[in-house]
């Protein structure tokens, strides 16, 4: 215990040696057995406890090395062998304020603080910490850490590192990776408690647009065998290996895709199935699998708002067709049909979105006791009518509107035929009369 000014050390050593042997700044050798008395020690390789209320610096360890040989260099070697339940311990660092509260105290506290410098022209290693760990328990669960940090502290403000690095451009994990798992089954295993982001991607800076985009990219293997490069999958936590839903992207292959094509799929009966497409060309299918146009869907469509385009076209091909039967009656029918104006109930029912303008139409339920073909009825009772269909009734009502008035005309020509050849009769008959009269010699006198 010491409360100078000076810097307090537990142990220092400073090596200097050009020779090729090994070098040790403190080597133990540790052999611990159980014994009546205590049953279960602790075994240390080296501890240092340091009380410290001085401003000067304070060591659990500091070892300074100077070597130009090529033999190994150890700032501290730990080699315990122990055959009991107790601790294992090669460094063990407890820094204490010596329970002074509410001191200004800025400094940082280092459990552990490694410098490595090296000038050397050839290819070094070097390790900040490295840990070799061969783990032989027989248990039925045994468990090693190659870092294992635990934090506490009653200021919720302060910031908890488990981790810090700058300046290194590569991190390596061999092994699965859990974020807020402690048995992640999946390279990276991310679990959250509560409703925030599971995952965040931030771009820090940028130079020009293009280096200000965040980018999440997923890159399959080059193996030809698997077509989909990149897979999300949604899964149910309470029905272990159930897909919920899927996006996949695909590459080229004997799958039927080519490169750029995302596929959605959604399960039913614990069966993943592809509802959605978008292809290379950009050619969305809903309901298909091949979309040979801009949009694809194979099943109805809803829409609250209005279709707008240039054209549209419908299925219609005779190849596709069977059992015709003609039309009859349509203008009857159509007679007793009253199109008019009206307005959507908006604000009844908000959340199909309707116009506020004033529209023209039918009403579905009238259409229904004469055309029942036109008309969609939902889940819930509610009438949709297919006013395309209506296009064949109109037509045919349209001949027969104009059958008849063929047959008006008809017989209009006909009356008109009779009257006329009766004018040209009675004309004939007027003239007989006056030459019968003498009326014809007179009119030329």
């Amino acid at each position: 215990n010491y409360s100078g000014a000076n810097a307090k050390y537990g142990i220092y050593n400073e090596i200097s040696s050009s020779g090729s042997g090994t070098k040790y700044g403190i080597n133990n050798v540790v052999n611990g057995t159980s014994s009546s008395s205590s049953p279960f020690p602790s075994v240390y390789g080296t501890r240092n406890w340091i009380y410290d209320n001085g401003t000067g610096e304070a060591y659990g360890h500091m070892n300074s090395i100077y070597s130009n040989g090529t033999g190994n260099r150890t700032g501290t070697y730990n080699y315990i062998v122990s055959g009991n339940t107790g601790e294992k311990i090669g460094t063990l660092n407890t820094l204490n304020e010596n329970g002074v509260v509410g001191l200004n105290i800025s400094a940082p506290y280092y459990g552990v603080k490694n410098e490595i410098l090296t000038q050397s022209a050839s290819n070094i290693t070097m390790y900040g910490i490295r840990n070799d760990i061969t783990n032989n328990g027989t248990g039925t669960n045994p468990v090693s850490y190659g870092i294992y940090t635990q934090m506490g502290g009653s200021n919720s403000n302060q910031l908890k590192y488990g981790v810090y690095t700058t300046g290194e451009n590569v991190n390596y994990f061999s092994g699965n990776v859990g974020v807020g798992s402690t048995t992640p089954e999946i390279k990276v295993n991310i679990g959250l408690t509560n409703p925030t982001s599971s995952l965040k991607v931030v771009k820090i800076s940028g130079t020009n647009p293009a280096e200000s985009v965040a980018t999440l990219a997923l890159e399959g293997a080059t193996n030809t065998f698997n077509y989909e490069v990149g897979v999300i999958d949604f899964l149910n936590k309470t029905n272990a290996g159930y897909n919920m839903a899927r996006i996949t992207g695909n590459r080229a292959s004997s799958g039927g895709l080519a490169d750029g094509t995302l596929k959605f799929y959604t399960s039913k009966s614990n069966s993943l199935l592809a509802r959605m497409i978008i292809d290379e060309n950009g050619n969305v299918g809903i309901g298909c699998t091949a979309p040979n146009q801009k949009l694809y869907v194979s099943g109805n469509i809803y829409a609250t708002g209005t279709v707008l385009g240039s054209q549209a076209a419908c299925s219609s091909d005779l190849r596709w067709k069977k059992d015709f039967e003609n039309l009859s009656g349509s203008l009857n029918s159509i007679l007793k049909l009253q199109g008019l104006y009206y307005y959507w109930k908006k604000d009844e029912f908000p959340e199909k979105e309707f116009s506020t303008k004033r529209e023209i139409g039918l009403i579905a339920q009238e259409v229904e006791k004469i055309y029942p073909e036109l008309i969609f009825t939902d889940e819930k009772g509610y009438k949709y009518l297919d006013y395309s269909h209506l296009t064949p009734v109109l037509v045919e009502a349209i001949k027969e509107q104009q059958a008849i008035i063929e047959n008006l005309r008809e017989e209009l020509n006909t009356k008109d035929s009779q009257y006329q050849k009766q004018f040209e009769e009675l004309k004939a008959e007027m003239q007989e009369m006056n030459s019968k009269l003498g009326f014809e010699n007179k009119a030329k006198k």
